[in-house]
């Protein structure tokens, strides 16, 4: 499951994922084929009365791999500061599904 963090409950999580997607926007694109996130995660993130969509962050975690952190916003695109990160990845933790190429 992916893990649930806010900025003003976790402010260290936040700052590092802010930072792991800075430095993947400094690096080169890699390829990356899916992400899972459960309903239950995203759940916790469209109870915010703000909630009226994602905005969907790439970067590196302190091992340098390759991340996606879906952030919630507001109906206008801002974002509201709590992100879903850590899910499944593929490569690597592929399920079998014809969406994903063949390892």
């Amino acid at each position: 499951m992916a893990k649930h963090f806010t900025k003003n409950e976790h402010p260290e999580d936040h700052r590092q994922i802010i930072g792991f997607i800075q430095k993947f926007k400094e690096e080169e694109n890699q390829k990356i084929y899916s992400h899972f996130i459960s309903k239950d995660a995203l759940e916790k993130l469209m109870n915010d009365d703000k909630f009226g969509g994602i905005r969907l962050h790439y970067g590196r975690n302190d091992e340098g791999q390759r991340r996606i952190y879906i952030e919630g916003a507001t109906e206008k695109g801002n974002g509201l500061g709590s992100f879903l990160c850590d899910g499944p990845i593929c490569p690597n933790d592929c399920p079998n599904t014809e969406a994903e190429p063949e390892m």
